[in-house]
């Protein structure tokens, strides 16, 4: 059986950089009134290698999109917590977990093989995860995919129509207005999530 109960200790948080999307950037400025100019960073493609469908070029260059790092750890980690725990971006919700989408469109959900033994809330004796886990992260994996896919469509409408001229805080504001109009169409479909 696989068993996860998050005890807020902050690890994966030091490990990893947060890619994030429009919808993200919206909760964080919605549910916890931040400046998003001062917690969105540019993470240089060749770093970090995730898929080329995520590339925003800003001004010199071409990048990711993620949550500022202060002294190798997220932004929203203080004293061993998140900040922003109850809307953290979506793919923290997911950690320690991973989703597959199947050729047929089901989805799969796993554990993350490098979490085992390096998250402390995680144990896992068998391949099982309790079906209302599942169901849960299931859920969640559907809000996720559309939310990439809405990201996707965000990042290709800023590179065809802005390219390399503009800045990081015009990206944010454009970024931003994507997201108010997706957000809308989100919630009518109740497909949104705080």
């Amino acid at each position: 059986m696989v068993e996860f109960n998050c005890i807020l200790c902050g690890k994966c948080c030091e490990w990893y950089w947060i890619p994030i999307t429009h919808l993200d950037m919206l909760r964080l400025k919605m549910y916890g009134g931040y400046q998003l100019k001062k917690i969105v960073d540019l993470k240089n493609v060749d770093e970090k290698p995730i898929k080329d469908e995520f590339i925003v070029m800003i001004e010199d260059g071409e990048y990711y999109i993620s949550l500022h790092r202060e002294e190798k750890m997220c932004i929203f980690l203080e004293d061993g917590k998140c900040l922003v725990h109850k809307f953290k971006p979506l793919v923290c919700r997911f950690y320690p977990f991973l989703y597959i989408i199947k050729r047929n469109g089901g989805i799969i959900i796993g554990v993350n093989d490098e979490a085992i033994g390096k998250c402390p809330g995680l144990k896992v004796d068998s391949k099982n995860i309790p079906k209302n886990i599942e169901k849960s992260l299931i859920r969640l994996a559907k809000i996720r995919i559309l939310e990439l896919s809405l990201w996707r469509e965000t990042i290709k409408s800023w590179n065809n129509y802005m390219g390399k001229k503009g800045c990081l805080s015009e990206f944010i504001n454009f970024s931003i207005d994507r997201a108010e109009r997706d957000f809308k169409e989100l919630h009518r479909y109740n497909m949104w999530t705080m």
